[in-house]
C-alpha cells in the first residue's frame, strides 16, 4: 500500500511542478529550500510535505529516464551486433 497525501498536498505539489518544470530535483533538502523561496508556508510540516511529493514525483521521473536509456543502449547495441553479422 502506499502513502496516502492530503489532496492539497498534491495539488500544491503539481502546481509548482507545471510552473517551474526544471527547478526541481530528487534531492529532499533542495527541493525544500527552492520551495521556501518560492512562496510561504503556514507551518515547517506543510513545507516539508510539499517538498517531500515533488521529491518523490522527481525520484520517479529520473528512474524512468534511466531504464528508457538503457533499453536504447541495449537496443543499439543489438543492431550493431546484427549488422556485422
Amino acid at each position: 500500500m502506499g502513502k496516502k497525501r492530503a489532496v492539497s498536498v498534491k495539488r500544491i505539489g503539481e502546481t509548482l511542478m507545471k510552473l517551474h518544470p526544471n527547478s526541481f530535483a530528487s534531492d529532499f533538502e533542495e527541493n525544500k529550500r527552492i520551495i521556501s523561496e518560492m512562496m510561504q508556508f503556514p507551518s515547517r510540516l506543510s513545507r516539508n510535505k510539499v517538498a517531500g511529493y515533488i521529491t518523490r514525483v522527481a525520484q520517479s521521473t529520473d528512474s524512468e529516464s534511466a531504464e528508457e536509456n538503457q533499453a536504447e543502449e541495449t537496443l543499439d547495441k543489438t543492431e550493431a551486433s546484427e549488422a556485422q553479422a
